[in-house]
């Protein structure tokens, strides 16, 4: 709880509140060094809780962005993203793909979010981060413990794309 404390200033206003009210006060005026919120950062994910509903609206997210991307992909591609998402992901997304699922996306765009959650996504789970950042792009609310940062880069996204900065 003290971790993600000295972490509750970044975070969006519910999961901040969340996180404050479990830690213990640090003392009066203390300030963490930069590389401790690094290192904070990098590994605090593995403390916070998922909320069910946020995984799942991130999964399902990330599993329509992948189904659209491996339609207009190469079969190296496809083994690429296969190996990313892991089999039991890359058997939903089949499934959803076989079902006629899947939402038309622009592939480009969605070759940009999947671009970004293979260097953010801790090992197994590059679907739901795929997700998550999806719906930062849409803005579609803070996300929670754990993925609060992942939507916050698909927003950042979004406004770059807005600017006309990603070409």
């Amino acid at each position: 709880p003290r971790l993600l404390g000295l972490l509750a200033g970044e975070a969006p206003e519910a999961v901040r509140r969340r996180w404050s009210a479990a830690a213990p006060m640090p003392r009066a005026g203390y300030r963490p060094e930069p590389g401790l919120r690094r290192a904070l950062r990098r590994h605090g994910a593995a403390w916070a809780e998922d909320d069910p509903a946020v995984a799942d609206a991130e999964l399902g997210a990330g599993r329509a962005a992948l189904a659209a991307l491996w339609a207009e992909a190469d079969e190296l591609e496809r083994r690429r993203w296969s190996a990313l998402a892991g089999p039991e992901e890359t058997a939903a997304v089949a499934s959803l793909r076989a079902l006629g699922g899947g939402e038309r996306l622009a592939v480009p765009r969605v070759r940009r979010w999947a671009s970004v959650a293979e260097r953010l996504a801790p090992a197994g789970r590059f679907v739901r981060v795929l997700g998550a950042v999806r719906l930062g792009w849409e803005h579609d609310g803070p996300g929670d413990a754990v993925s609060w940062r992942w939507r916050r880069v698909g927003g950042q996204l979004r406004e770059l794309e807005d600017c006309g900065c990603l070409g």
